[in-house]
């Protein structure tokens, strides 16, 4: 089953990329245009993660296209400094809105993190879509099934951490 999003198709088997570090409050420099340059060269599909976390990203791109996914969450990548304050706080680092993070869907995941990383942008293969509508993100000890209650449209929680992520931000700007 082919599904297109923006113009482009996206089948079972591609590999889902993160690019950038996820629930990160500010970006250093914005790498958007040569994400977006190298997904053009690898016929890629970039998710640019500025408005939403990366389980919402997720879950978008599972509803939009009409597929599933598996994505290890040990390979996403998340910064230590965001871990501790997310402790700290209550949050959860896969919901909270990352600027300055992408999801890449492209059949050459390993390419394509090489290449960016050749441009200074941290990139890992995260997992890939699947036939069926399952959205499950692996953890070590436990598979979490995504459900809409994982954007900022759905649960409280979502709403709840992204208002706690502006705060931080805002802490940390100061």
């Amino acid at each position: 089953m082919n599904t297109r999003i923006f113009e482009q198709p996206l089948a079972p088997g591609l590999q889902l990329v993160a690019a950038g570090w996820a629930g990160k409050c500010q970006d250093d420099e914005d790498i958007s245009p040569i994400v977006r340059e190298i997904s053009a060269e690898y016929g890629a599909v970039s998710f640019d993660l500025s408005d939403c976390g990366m389980f919402e990203a997720l879950w978008n791109i599972g509803q939009e296209s009409g597929l599933g996914l598996e994505v290890e969450a040990a390979l996403i990548p998340i910064l230590q400094e965001t871990i501790e304050q997310c402790e700290k706080r209550e949050l959860n680092p896969y919901r909270l809105p990352s600027r300055g993070c992408f999801v890449i869907a492209v059949s050459d995941g390993y390419g394509i993190s090489r290449a960016l990383r050749g441009r200074s942008i941290y990139a890992n293969v995260i997992g890939h879509l699947t036939r069926s509508n399952d959205r499950i993100v692996i953890f070590q000890d436990h598979i979490q099934y995504l459900g809409s209650d994982c954007t900022t449209k759905g649960e409280n929680n979502a709403r709840k951490d992204s208002k706690l992520h502006r705060e931080k931000c805002q802490d940390r700007s100061s």
